[in-house]
């Protein structure tokens, strides 16, 4: 989900000569990931799973 919202925020920065109805979706997007993103975040089982993550583990959170 970092990667999307990272990337629709890039998008989101970048659109200026295009489309209202592009711009909107996009902004509808980044809404709804962004929701999402802060529903789970904290879970406790999604602290433990990023932990347990063979590549990811204590990583993530120390740079966050």
């Amino acid at each position: 989900m970092d990667m999307l919202l990272t990337r629709l925020k890039m998008v989101k920065e970048q659109i200026v000569a295009v489309s209202s109805i592009f711009q909107l979706s996009v902004d509808a997007a980044w809404t709804k990931l962004n929701k999402y993103y802060s529903l789970i975040e904290w879970l406790p089982i999604y602290v433990v799973a990023t932990i347990l993550h063979s590549y990811i583990k204590m990583k993530y959170f120390q740079r966050h």
